[in-house]
């Protein structure tokens, strides 16, 4: 099953995912980490998130992934159930590679590479879970910004359309919007 769930900042979607997922378990969660320890907060959330999952009823193998999940593949297993929190950073991460921080003439190729990595993964295991931002209720912005925007809304067309569950977490609160899940 490939599930997608998205909403806004800190509204408690990866609380929910990592409960979906210890309810799909069937033996070892899989956490594909995508942040970057950029800044102390950044490095708090981090810490924060590991730790809870270190006291979560599941054992959970944390994989810390920036960019190319394809890299993944042989150290997963068809009965594994994959968390991959989340495409927003992972977006980013694959956009804005140092040394450059210019918009990418190839975003559309990378937006593609990108549905086609979550595509093989979902193949791979038994469950794949896919936590993303919602970013477009702010209004619209206008530059690089704006192509992001584009960029992480392309994505999550694509991997919807393929999801057989798709959401939006509000305040912990799900609102299943494709396909159907119980906790």
């Amino acid at each position: 099953m490939l599930i997608f769930l998205t909403g806004g900042v800190r509204s408690g979607k990866s609380t929910y995912a990592e409960a979906l997922v210890e309810r799909l378990l069937n033996k070892e969660a899989v956490y594909i980490a995508t942040s970057k320890k950029t800044d102390a907060e950044m490095k708090e959330r981090i810490k924060a998130h590991k730790l809870a999952r270190k006291e979560g009823r599941v054992p959970w193998r944390t994989l810390e992934q920036q960019q190319g999940m394809s890299t993944l593949f042989p150290s997963l297993k068809e009965t594994d159930v994959v968390l991959l929190d989340c495409a927003t950073n992972w977006l980013a991460n694959e956009l804005f590679t140092p040394p450059s921080y210019n918009w990418p003439s190839n975003w559309e190729w990378i937006v593609a590479n990108m549905v086609d990595e979550v595509k093989a993964l979902h193949k791979k295991v038994r469950h794949l879970i896919v936590v993303s931002n919602e970013i477009f209720q702010g209004g619209y912005e206008e530059g690089v910004t704006a192509n992001y925007m584009k960029a992480l809304g392309r994505f999550h067309v694509e991997v919807v359309k393929r999801a057989d569950v798709a959401g939006e977490i509000v305040g912990g609160i799900p609102r299943l919007k494709k396909g159907q899940v119980h906790l």
